[in-house]
């Protein structure tokens, strides 16, 4: 049952992402939690080249407008 939860949150967030800004948090390697402002929003990112590969089952890639840079978290660790 959790799993499902995890999964379902995650595709709430990538739908909210991809129509703006979304705050969110998640548990990051090391342990700390990470608070994050992401985006999927094709008109809010920047020209990429990308790497030809495709992101590891169950790891979020998105586009951190704190950071101006593309992070990455395993959707396990969304808080």
């Amino acid at each position: 049952m959790k799993k499902i939860l995890i999964h379902i949150k995650n595709a709430v967030l990538k739908f909210r992402m991809r129509h703006g800004v979304v705050q969110f948090k998640y548990t990051k390697k090391d342990g700390s939690i990470r608070m994050a402002h992401g985006t999927l929003k094709k008109s809010l990112l920047p020209p990429t080249l990308g790497t030809g590969k495709k992101p590891a089952a169950g790891v979020v890639v998105y586009y951190d407008t704190d950071k101006n840079s593309w992070r990455s978290f395993i959707v396990e660790n969304l808080c």
